[in-house]
């Protein structure tokens, strides 16, 4: 018998064991070694090649006693015409290592009924909590523990225990960022800040990084402002590592989207002042309009010797142009160039998108001089802004010129592929068709998708010459790519 049968029965028996159906399913592990010995191919395939045959049919019916015991061990997945094929005899180790967990046949998502049945549980606190839990036989999702986890947290209700199930039964749920946080934030809320300190180093053992998500008891506790605040960082500070260093990034974050800037400032003093906090303040600001508060935070960076960053400049270009202060953005634009913090590409890449809204193309080409005239490599966004400005229009002709000219040469591949896209959505399948090949003739590499999209409409169109021009010129660029 072949050794990868073998590996399966005996994968079949161990999980038998755990979930307590041994005599049941060892029955069924004796009909499955009884089975004839068809021979595995190179990728595990039992007899799934000539329909009709005796082992095929004694395979499918192995499959279906399998799925009747309940031992889903992930070795089988739903193949078309309602066979089944094996994964490959290389995964065998990996798949004992799955089979020797304690939940290997929890296999269905829970459902919503099942998350608040969940909840129901958690908040009547059995003392076989944990019991029932596996009696459920599902496997909860990320996104249904995130809204169990949220639920809980919003009555006040301990989810420990939950919490160590979860981790328990699926170590990649317990390590994720947003489960952690959560069941920070459950901590907060019951002021439990002693399990919060033992939870946080067990965390940072693991590298989890916290986010915002972690100190949301912060806006509903009544206790005064400060004090959870304080206590909070204390935690964070006795924990350090990975938890420490995005908690108070995260906790700044938070603060700065509830517009609590004092007391973001207060943070800062106590931890550390960073750019990347004044970062984020900056962004909040820029979001509320508040361009005066920015200006005055730009001043006390300078101050405390920071310096304002390229970013913090850029959220504040980029607001202004929002809210159609254009001179007010250029006259920023001009100060950055007499510091050390000069504009980058994206800083003239947030004004010409603002030109080319407007219609200025003339403006924003010349911006994009400017650019070339103090060293500045334009981004490909900033490209392909100037082909889809050409082409929305109707100046199909200046985006054609823009996506060949030499703005454009270490984009090439991009830009044409773009512009074919854009013809090709218009309805204008031949001049796409065209474009692709004076790629190919240059030595560019068309976008795949594109390629097949142009090829697929061609002959919906009848042009079966034309797609099959295209596609032979495409295989032959492929060939030769692999060939080099």
């Amino acid at each position: 018998m072949s050794d990868a049968v073998i590996k399966f029965g005996a994968l079949a028996r161990k999980a038998s064991r755990a979930a307590g159906r041994a005599p049941a399913a060892a029955v069924k592990v004796a009909e499955f070694d009884k089975a004839s010995e068809a021979p595995f191919d190179n990728w595990g395939v039992l007899g799934l090649h000539s329909v009709g045959r005796l082992h095929e049919v004694s395979h499918i019916n192995c499959c279906r006693i399998y799925r009747s015991t309940e031992l889903n061990l992930r070795i089988m997945r739903p193949h078309k015409l309602n066979l089944y094929r094996f994964y490959s005899t290389s995964n065998l180790q990996a798949l004992s290592n799955e089979v020797s967990g304690s939940h290997t046949s929890y296999q269905l998502h829970a459902t919503r009924k099942q998350s608040r049945q969940i909840v129901e549980l958690i908040k009547s606190c059995p003392d076989d909590l944990e019991v029932k839990l596996d009696a459920m036989n599902v496997r909860p999702s990320r996104s249904s523990i995130r809204w169990i986890f949220r639920t809980i947290n919003s009555k006040k209700v301990s989810a420990l225990r939950f919490f160590r199930w979860t981790q328990n039964s699926w170590p990649d749920l317990g390590c994720n960022s947003d489960i952690c946080s959560l069941v920070i934030d459950n901590c907060g809320r019951l002021e439990d800040y002693d399990t919060m300190l033992l939870l946080l180093k067990e965390f940072s053992l693991d590298g989890v990084c916290l986010t915002e998500k972690a100190f949301t008891f912060l806006t509903v506790l009544r206790s005064s402002e400060m004090d959870p605040v304080n206590k909070t960082i204390k935690v964070l500070n006795q924990v350090g590592g990975s938890c420490r260093n995005s908690g108070i990034f995260a906790l700044i974050k938070m603060l700065s989207h509830l517009g609590s800037f004092e007391t973001v400032k207060y943070v800062m003093q106590i931890t550390e002042v960073k750019a990347s906090y004044y970062n984020i303040m900056a962004r909040e600001k820029c979001r509320r309009c508040d361009f005066e508060e920015v200006k005055a935070m730009i001043d006390e960076m300078k101050q405390a010797g920071l310096g304002p960053t390229t970013s913090i400049y850029n959220y504040f270009v980029s607001s202004l142009c929002r809210n159609g202060k254009l001179s007010e953005a250029i006259h920023l634009i001009e100060e950055m160039e007499g510091t050390d913090c000069p504009p980058n590409a994206l800083t003239f890449e947030i004004l010409i998108n603002h030109y080319i809204r407007e219609g200025k193309m003339n403006v924003a080409t010349q911006l994009l001089d400017r650019m070339a005239l103090i060293g500045i490599e334009p981004r490909i966004t900033t490209h392909t802004a100037f082909i889809k400005g050409y082409f929305h229009r109707e100046q199909h002709d200046e985006a054609y010129k823009y996506a060949v000219s030499s703005r454009v040469n270490h984009s090439g591949n991009e830009t044409n592929s773009l512009l074919a896209r854009l013809h090709l959505k218009k309805g204008h399948t031949i001049t796409a068709q065209k474009i692709l090949l004076e790629m190919i003739e240059k030595g560019l590499k068309p976008n795949l998708r594109v390629h097949w999209g142009v090829v697929k409409t061609l002959k919906k169109m009848g042009e079966i010459c034309l797609a099959q021009d295209l596609a032979s010129s495409f295989a032959k660029t492929r060939l030769n790519s692999e060939a080099g």
